[in-house]
């Protein structure tokens, strides 16, 4: 993909397709190739905009209810319903291990910054003691 895409115009395309199928499946992958984008590329693209990612969630639950209505009135067929429903938490899954991963990253540098810091502290408590020492003995 050479040039990528505003994520302004890929929220308003992403808005519209799940408008154009409120009644049917609407599927990431799907809209990705009707608008020629990397499905990787916006995946990742996801993780920096936050905009991004309320509307690829929105079209995910989308497909949720609409499964769930397939189901119930009997639209579509159970096992598939079963298994797209059991694909959806493993990404769910995916997703939230991801982001703990992300965020004990973060508390380890954020840990590891604070060691500097209370080292560097005990450093400063030190070289005052000296001066301290150094003022007794004149």
């Amino acid at each position: 993909m050479p040039n990528r895409p505003r994520i302004k115009d890929m929220v308003r395309k992403i808005e519209a397709y799940v408008a154009q199928n409120r009644d049917a499946l609407p599927i990431l992958k799907e809209c990705c190739l009707i608008n020629n984008w990397d499905y990787d590329d916006l995946c990742k693209m996801t993780k920096e905009s936050p905009a991004l990612q309320r509307s690829v969630k929105k079209l995910e639950l989308q497909r949720e209810v609409n499964l769930e209505k397939g189901g119930i009135f009997g639209t579509f067929n159970k096992a598939m319903i079963s298994a797209l429903l059991e694909q959806a938490g493993r990404e769910k899954a995916d997703n939230s291990r991801d982001q703990a991963l992300t965020l004990l990253d973060e508390l380890l540098s954020a840990d590891r910054s604070a060691a500097m810091l209370v080292t560097d502290e005990s450093e400063i408590g030190n070289i005052a003691q000296g001066d301290q020492v150094a003022h007794e003995t004149e």
